[in-house]
């Protein structure tokens, strides 16, 4: 992943960066201050209190990172560092997009291939519901044809209005379920149009990552 460490060239980028064994700008001020400040230590010891009170250690540990700052550091200081990275600014952005394109690359491969494995169980699951619903409606079916059978004898007892609306809230059920099998007949024919589809992505961008 692509931080602001890599942005501020903190962290190498190019090859021949990561070749040069860059250390972080905290690590590499770390490491040169502590070595420098027990440089100047060794000759603070030796001074007389009189001495100590000028503070020679400070002054001679700042010239030491003003210089390091000005013409050391990464062997050539910070400013003629990043003016000479200024003529690499193309490489530069262009690596980092390659980066970024094949970080997408590979997360947009693991999510089709999960994708695609979800599309496949969901033609076994599929093929499980169409098998209840095409029970569910032929128990509506008979459920509809008893009642209709049965309306002149029950008519009569409970009236011709509750009939209706029994036999209404039957057929209500009856049509959904039917529009339902339908449904999932045409979503089973159009799963592996849909994976056939993923697999020409996946391989797609596959080819761009070779």
């Amino acid at each position: 992943m692509i931080t602001d460490e890599h942005l501020t060239l903190s962290l190498p980028i190019l090859p021949y960066h990561k070749e040069q064994r860059w250390r972080t700008f905290q690590d590499e001020w770390s490491a040169v201050i502590s070595d420098f400040a027990n440089h100047v230590w060794l000759s603070e010891k030796n001074r007389s209190m009189h001495d100590l009170k000028k503070l020679h250690s400070i002054h001679e540990l700042t010239n030491f990172c003003n210089i390091y700052f000005e013409k050391n550091f990464r062997k050539v200081g910070v400013s003629e560092f990043f003016r000479t990275k200024e003529q690499e600014i193309n490489d530069i952005a262009v690596t980092i997009s390659n980066n970024i394109r094949t970080e997408l690359s590979n997360e947009l491969i693991s999510q089709t291939e999960k994708r695609i494995m979800m599309f496949d169980e969901k033609i076994n699951t599929h093929t499980e519901t169409i098998d209840k619903l095409y029970i569910q409606k032929s128990q509506i079916e008979s459920k509809y044809a008893e009642e209709c059978a049965k309306t002149y004898i029950v008519a009569p007892l409970i009236g011709r209005k509750e009939v209706f609306q029994r036999l209404t809230k039957l057929m209500e059920q009856l049509y959904i379920k039917k529009t339902e099998l339908e449904s999932f007949r045409f979503a089973k024919k159009l799963i592996p149009q849909v994976v056939s589809g993923l697999r020409l992505l996946e391989n797609g961008v596959a080819e761009l990552l070779t």
